[in-house]
């Protein structure tokens, strides 16, 4: 993934992890571009997540509030931030 950076600097990465807020949104998504941010597949309102928190567009994953429809309330917040580190390390490990 190429990235460009609010500073205007860019990053090669291998993956991407996007912290949105409170809300989930696609649109509020605005870190990515807008072709990247529309393959984001989206089902009840919610993004279609993985075991691993990866959405439907490959090395990007989504935990948090964006994590709810998939994990429950417990995703949103503190409490729940290991279970989510410890799917996504794995993945990232594999």
């Amino acid at each position: 993934l190429a990235l460009t950076l609010s500073d205007g600097t860019n990053r090669e990465v291998d993956t991407c992890i996007v912290a949105c807020g409170f809300a989930f949104s696609r649109d509020g998504l605005s870190v990515l571009a807008p072709e990247l941010r529309g393959r984001v597949e989206i089902r009840d309102g919610w993004p279609v997540l993985d075991r691993a928190f990866r959405t439907s567009v490959p090395q990007l994953s989504l935990v948090g509030f964006p994590a709810e429809g998939r994990f429950g309330p417990l995703s949103r917040f503190v409490e729940g931030a290991d279970f989510a580190a410890q799917r996504v390390a794995h993945a990232l490990a594999a």
